[in-house]
């Protein structure tokens, strides 16, 4: 039987496109016309599959295949050893295995509109989507970094921090972001970025924010093997123990060609 606690990110977005069974249609049906954050949730992926349609086509680069291939080896059934990708990705991948072998060219699914996004995953930032292992309880704060990164920066590109959290039924819990770049690898924070306090209702369900930033610290630069640090924590004053999902977020940034080594797109 499925629970409120069972449904997660990728039964959303499979109900969106209408391919649960009956009892886990019924299950996402009443946590999204009963819980405001998921039906947020679902508006969020129902907006994303819109401008998802208007992409233009590009170009397929031997790193897309590459990329391409990961997530179509990934695809195991459920119980396999390797986790499985998300069903509105899998749909994606459908019509990237008709294109490409035809034309060569597709909608780069995980990269709309060339925004570049890194993933907070278990054990740090990555380029590739998909879900991490398991949800982890975090006392005071939790890092990712991300590994070596070059990348043109694009100033017209949009940029933000979003995250997935729950505060239980813990009362008054508050969580704040901070992200930190080093363009070139050297050290050196070069800019650093402080996000509004997120503060967590205390039921038990994930909330997803995205912060207005609050306070920003230097400037963008094009990346030459550097790295990202994103940290949550809580805030000055604020009370313990939160918790991040299984996936626990994203960071939008203004870069073209995103990749980690040098030479990868050229």
């Amino acid at each position: 039987m499925i629970t409120r606690a069972d449904v997660d990110d990728e039964l959303v977005s499979a109900y969106m496109d209408g391919q649960l069974s009956p009892t886990e249609e019924k299950a996402v049906a009443s946590l999204v016309q009963t819980d405001q954050s998921w039906a947020e949730r679902l508006d969020a992926f129902q907006q994303d599959a819109k401008r998802l349609r208007k992409l233009p086509v590009q170009e397929l680069t031997d790193q897309m295949r590459e990329q391409i291939l990961a997530l179509s080896d990934s695809n195991l059934p459920a119980g396999a050893e390797r986790r499985r990708v998300p069903r509105f990705r899998r749909r994606w991948m459908l019509l990237i295995a008709v294109v490409v072998p035809t034309v060569f060219t597709l909608l780069f699914f995980s990269n709309p509109n060339d925004i570049s996004r890194l993933y907070l995953k278990k054990d740090g930032l990555e380029l590739q989507a998909g879900r991490s292992i398991l949800d982890e309880d975090i006392e005071s704060s939790k890092t990712w970094l991300s590994p070596k990164l070059w990348g043109k920066y694009a100033p017209e590109d949009t940029s933000g921090l979003g995250f997935q959290v729950d505060a239980e039924e813990l009362e008054d819990r508050t969580v704040q972001g901070e992200v930190e770049y080093d363009f070139d690898g050297d050290g050196k924070v070069d800019r650093r970025e402080l996000y509004e306090v997120a503060e967590l209702d205390a039921r038990k369900g994930w909330e997803r924010f995205e912060p207005e930033l609050e306070k920003v610290e230097g400037d963008f630069k094009e990346f030459i093997g550097g790295e990202v640090r994103v940290t949550l924590r809580v805030p000055p004053g604020g009370k313990k123990n939160f918790r991040v999902s299984g996936t626990p977020g994203e960071l939008i940034v203004p870069y073209r060609g995103l990749r980690t080594s040098k030479g990868a797109y050229e």
